[in-house]
């Protein structure tokens, strides 16, 4: 329930309510207590009569008199806090990613920047080592051609020689048919 009193320093009419506590003016920012009446005794009026303070005004509380506020400062309604945590999160993630990623890259023996020398001398091996097996293969050609050729050759040798006994032949059955005719008949039958 509601009572009429008035601000003893300016004289305004506030509509306080009925609970004991001090009241604030709202003009002049007095703080004031209310005196307790005896409703009986004042009888029945028209309209109920201001409670009037009960000493004289006391000064506003300034901002270090007042106790702080019960709920602290209001919150951002965007949480800044939890989004920061997750944003470095992120960024350590990255940075962790990257650097492992580089170290991979770097240590690889294909791709590593410190390979270059040894990467050309392995070329060059490979290179020697792919004449090396060229000169073998056509050392391996040469070779198997000679032996081909040669085999030929033996083979031709033979037939020669084939064809030097069958002539040898020849020539020894025309030499005894030669004797034979060379020969002077016999007439007696003794030799």
């Amino acid at each position: 329930m509601t009572i009429a009193a008035t601000c003893p320093q300016c004289e305004e009419r506030i509509d306080a309510p009925d609970d004991g506590e001090p009241i604030r003016c709202p003009r002049c920012d007095c703080l004031f207590p209310l005196k307790r009446r005896d409703t009986y005794a004042e009888g029945i009026q028209a309209m109920p009569a201001p409670i009037v303070a009960a000493g004289p005004c006391e000064k506003a509380p300034t901002l270090e008199d007042q106790p702080p506020p019960r709920h602290g400062t209001p919150r951002s309604p965007f949480p800044v806090a939890p989004m920061l945590i997750v944003v470095i999160g992120i960024l350590f993630f990255l940075l962790v990613f990257s650097v492992g990623f580089n170290i991979w890259f770097v240590m690889q023996p294909d791709r590593g920047i410190f390979n270059n020398a040894a990467r050309a001398a392995e070329q060059q091996a490979i290179q020697q080592r792919m004449i090396a097996e060229q000169a073998a293969q056509q050392a391996l050609m040469a070779q198997q051609e000679a032996q081909r050729q040669q085999a030929v050759q033996q083979a031709e040798m033979q037939a020669l020689q084939r064809q030097l006994m069958e002539v040898r032949t020849e020539l020894e059955v025309a030499k005894r048919k030669l004797e034979k005719a060379n020969e002077p008949p016999n007439k007696g039958g003794v030799k």
